[in-house]
């Protein structure tokens, strides 16, 4: 699928990674969208592409990811981060701690996008 006006390439990724982790049962597969997610500069504006349904239940998968790497132990820990480099745990570690920031942030750009002067303006879905 051609990515989405000005969007870029890199959030369409994680958006249409999301699309399919997302729904499938398998943790693992929502830990490595989580993980990419939170690489992005601006996670949120991957979360703004989603769907309400698939936003709630990426921001749900942050909040497992956290849970899941604040109960691992210390050697357990080191494991888990040893394929990052210092820059993206800081940068994962960043968003994993501001979840609620972006949650009000995602609905904040839900409500401006729906006011009756912006949605005259946006284009039909493809």
């Amino acid at each position: 699928t051609p990515g989405r006006q000005g969007v870029d390439p890199e959030v369409e990724r994680i958006v249409s990674m999301g699309d399919s982790a997302l729904d499938g049962p398998g943790m693992f597969a929502r830990r490595c969208f989580v993980l990419e997610l939170c690489q992005l500069n601006h996670p949120e504006q991957a979360l703004k592409l989603m769907t309400v349904e698939k936003r709630e239940k990426a921001i749900q998968s942050l909040i497992e990811v956290k849970s899941y790497i604040d109960c691992l132990s210390a050697d357990q820990e080191v494991e888990f981060w040893l394929p990052y480099d210092h820059c993206q745990k800081a940068s994962i570690w960043h968003t994993l701690t501001k979840i609620e920031d972006l949650r009000g942030k995602v609905k904040h750009m839900v409500a401006r996008r729906m006011s009756s002067d912006c949605v005259q303006a946006l284009p039909p879905h493809p």
